[in-house]
């Protein structure tokens, strides 16, 4: 899976937003809002997209674990922008690669910031349980005003626009059943590095995996005949 995203990525060539055609297309520009800028939710920084999830400690001890009890997505539109145009981009469905997460999480060292308590209460999670306060970890990633974005997905027609529209202004990126969709704050360039180190780790697990089972079956074998 891996390996076949990089192959991907290297295989499509990046468009100018001008140029864009129907179907699977890569880009890279310039993110600026649709309309108003949107508040990452536990940060309140103004941005035009992000992603959040918060977790939950429960058990105690040895079984003590995170557990999942909210996560999302914006879902408003942001435009991607080159030099020759802009597109909208509508983030629904896609896989976001956005490394700078940020955390926040309440502990017996502080409390969580006012800000992120004040995004807990707009998702309607409580911070408080029958024993005294949960402790949360709050992740939240976005995409700030101007900051640059790579877009790998399917350029659809708007419904109805009419053929004398200026190119972009009909088309939008989205996501599709036949096509992977990927949004990202990092350049095509860094996503491949990435990838590169992924496959790499995937192919020395595989044969530290298979020297282990090797050693397995041999100190079996050595048991059996001795």
């Amino acid at each position: 899976m891996v390996y076949q995203r990089k192959r991907l990525i290297e295989s499509i060539p990046t468009s100018t937003i001008r140029s864009l055609a129907l179907g699977l297309v890569e880009i890279s520009g310039r993110a600026q809002p649709e309309e108003s800028l949107l508040s990452a939710p536990f940060s309140g920084l103004p941005c035009v997209f992000y992603s959040y999830a918060v977790e939950e400690r429960v058990g105690s001890g040895k079984n003590a674990r995170w557990e999942t009890i909210a996560k999302g997505t914006s879902e408003q539109p942001f435009f991607a922008s080159d030099a020759t145009g802009r597109v909208l981009v509508v983030p629904l469905g896609a896989e976001l690669i956005l490394p700078d997460e940020r955390t926040y999480r309440n502990s017996w060292l502080g409390e969580l910031p006012p800000t992120t308590i004040a995004g807990l209460n707009r998702l309607g999670i409580s911070t408080e349980c029958w024993m005294g306060s949960k402790t949360l970890r709050c992740r939240e990633s976005f995409i700030l005003p101007e900051e640059q974005v790579y877009v790998l997905g399917t350029a659809h027609e708007h419904q109805g626009a009419s053929a004398r529209v200026e190119n972009p202004a009909r088309i939008y990126i989205g996501s599709s059943r036949d096509h992977e969709f990927i949004i990202s704050d990092r350049s095509e360039k860094q996503l491949l590095s990435r990838l590169r180190w992924q496959v790499l780790a995937f192919f020395v697990g595989g044969l530290i995996l298979a020297a282990t089972c090797l050693i397995i079956i041999f100190k079996h074998y050595l048991t059996t005949i001795s």
